[in-house]
């Protein structure tokens, strides 16, 4: 998130793009050795861009302004959290220690030290294919 000045000189939030949050979920996905509820949380802002406008409480953990609580799931720790990543109408693949998530454009690859993580790099790199046409539409 990023603090900004408007030509009134109103202090606003300025969020970054699904886009970019995406990216920053594949780079983190890339970078770790190992799960983490801190990568669980990346990948929930990256999946759920409104969790930006609830409380954080602690890595994973949200609150709402009711009081209500909300939790990431294990993303990075266990294979039926990232089973719920890819896009729907995508399907798994596994072969030789590469995860594949297939859909109507095409197919997304990754390998990692970790299958579980390795989805959802997959997954993560579908759902930035997914809104490159919203993309294109919006220049």
């Amino acid at each position: 998130m990023t603090i900004v000045t408007d030509d009134c000189n109103r202090t606003i939030r300025k969020l970054p793009s699904h886009h970019s949050m995406l990216a920053q979920a594949i780079a983190a996905c890339r970078g770790a050795r190992s799960t983490s509820r801190e990568l669980d949380a990346t990948i929930a802002f990256a999946v759920f861009p409104a969790l930006n406008e609830l409380r954080n409480l602690e890595p994973g953990i949200w609150q709402a302004a009711d009081g209500s609580h909300v939790r990431a799931l294990r993303y990075s720790d266990t294979w039926r959290a990232a089973a719920t990543l890819p896009p729907a109408g995508h399907w798994i693949d596994i072969e030789g220690g590469i995860v594949s998530v297939t859909g109507p454009e095409g197919f997304w690859t990754a390998q990692h030290q970790s299958l579980t993580i390795a989805l959802c790099i997959a997954s993560l790199k579908a759902k930035v294919a997914e809104l490159r046409p919203q993309i294109n539409l919006k220049r």
